[in-house]
């Protein structure tokens, strides 16, 4: 995020990666200093999903968001030397919101995508 000024952008988007992220904080702290100062918005769309095992179990996609969790995700979040947050498919709408707040972001909405698209929630969260 370097090669970018601070505040050079109203928005930044993400999709389906900050669950993979190894160091997701400091990612979203990079983002967070490309937005605009005055209410630029992060968009991340990532899997629908609670922050607890058993709520994911239940769902209609939970055992194959756990195995794709399981065999992609979690080795990706785990894949730089020393280990790293390795959140997996399933991080969880809780812990997401922890994330982005402690990222620095203030107002955190989500948005439930409904209909043919149960998999994925859409946080918009603002610069504070």
């Amino acid at each position: 995020f370097d090669e970018f000024d601070a505040g050079a952008f109203d928005a930044v988007l993400f999709i389906d990666v900050v669950h993979d992220l190894t160091r997701p904080l400091d990612v979203l702290r990079g983002a967070r200093r490309l937005l605009r100062p005055d209410g630029g918005a992060l968009v991340v769309v990532d899997v629908h999903g609670e922050s607890g095992v058993m709520a994911n179990a239940r769902r209609e996609l939970g055992a194959y968001l756990y195995a794709t969790s399981l065999m992609y995700c979690l080795q990706l979040g785990l894949g730089e030397h020393g280990g790293g947050a390795a959140h997996g498919a399933l991080m969880g709408r809780q812990r997401m919101r922890r994330v982005l707040r402690a990222a620095g972001f203030g107002d955190v909405h989500e948005h439930d995508l409904g209909g043919a698209d149960n998999y994925n929630c859409l946080y918009e969260a603002r610069v504070r």
